[in-house]
């Protein structure tokens, strides 16, 4: 027998191990509600009220705020800006904050894009 490492993926909450027959398998399973963010280039998820999370509008992420998510309405009248900061402020996205370097990469996205284009 062979014992190999397995690198765990990037955005896999949870490893399993079955046997079949004469065979092992493993499966990598993700959250659902999970996923990748080209601004931060790493996998988020969606804030719950009552979290901290970082909030920003389409096309201006150097305003994003770090605040509480208050409400959530996922209603057509509130389409455009679904996510409700402590503030009282509404906004288009939000993610759940994990760390400072997730907030930097937001707000720099767009100098990053620039530097990137010349």
């Amino acid at each position: 027998m062979k014992l190999r490492e397995i690198p765990i993926p990037t955005g896999c909450t949870r490893v399993s191990v079955e046997q079949e027959n004469d065979k092992i398998v493993i499966l990598f399973e993700g959250n659902d509600k999970e996923f990748v963010l080209d601004l931060t280039g790493e996998t988020e998820s969606p804030p719950e009220i009552g979290d901290l999370a970082i909030f920003w509008n389409a096309g201006k992420e150097y305003l994003a705020v770090i605040a509480l998510l208050a409400d959530k309405e996922w209603v057509p009248e509130a389409e455009k800006y679904p996510y409700k900061a402590s503030s009282e402020e509404w906004y288009s996205h939000a993610i759940r904050f994990r760390n400072l370097s997730q907030f930097v990469k937001i707000i720099k996205h767009r100098f990053r894009n620039a530097q990137k284009n010349k």
